[in-house]
């Protein structure tokens, strides 16, 4: 498979998010433990879903809207599942899945997250709109935080043969993958915050 290239839309959504975050970092420890340099799990995925919401609405204004905890239909047909959030606006449409990676721990719930998004799990998320449901361009996003040292992680994750065994299963090769550092409180410990994330392109016929 060929991976997917970068989406202009979708960087500038991570761009602003970051610069929101860092501004908060600068006066406020959301992580569980703020007295210690080195994070092993800092933020609830939870808090990292809103701060990528905080960014697309601040760049896309009154046109976008945020949902979370979507609920999603099982193969019993009940909602027993949900997805972190759903980011609507004319240009851009995000499936977001967030993860708080805990030291070494494997990738695999990211694995996980990625093969949820189809093709049906969209499908479904449009039929809940009341009036245009379909953005210029549709994305599946999985975004993970994730603490080391030295730009550690950010190399292990663009790295496809680091990926797969960081997964423990092969992370799809056609997902665009990036990362960014935001906040350093120990050089010297895994003290590096960095949010990892990949997305593609998904509509209807994948």
């Amino acid at each position: 498979m060929i991976r997917s290239s970068s989406i202009p839309a979708v960087e500038a959504v991570v761009t602003r998010a970051v610069d929101l975050f860092k501004g908060t970092l600068r006066r406020y420890k959301p992580w569980y433990r703020p007295d210690r340099d080195e994070q092993r799990s800092g933020n609830t995925e939870r808090n990292l879903t809103f701060q990528f919401a905080l960014g697309f609405c601040a760049i896309h204004g009154d046109a976008a809207f945020a949902a979370m905890e979507v609920p999603l239909l099982s193969a019993r047909g009940r909602h027993e599942h949900h997805l972190d959030a759903y980011l609507f606006a004319p240009p851009l449409a995000v499936l977001l899945e967030c993860k708080v990676h805990s030291g070494n721990d494997s990738l695999e719930g990211v694995v996980g997250d990625m093969a949820r998004m189809t093709p049906s799990v969209l499908q479904q998320i449009r039929a809940r709109h009341q009036g245009p449901s379909e953005a210029e361009k549709t994305v599946s996003m999985v975004l993970v935080e994730a603490w080391g040292r030295g730009g550690s992680c950010t190399r292990r994750w663009l790295d496809e043969a680091e990926r797969a065994k960081w997964s423990r299963e092969k992370l799809p090769p056609d997902w665009h993958y990036d990362g960014k550092e935001i906040f350093e409180a120990n050089s010297a410990s895994d003290g590096t915050l960095y949010w990892l994330y990949a997305y593609r392109h998904l509509d209807l016929t994948l």
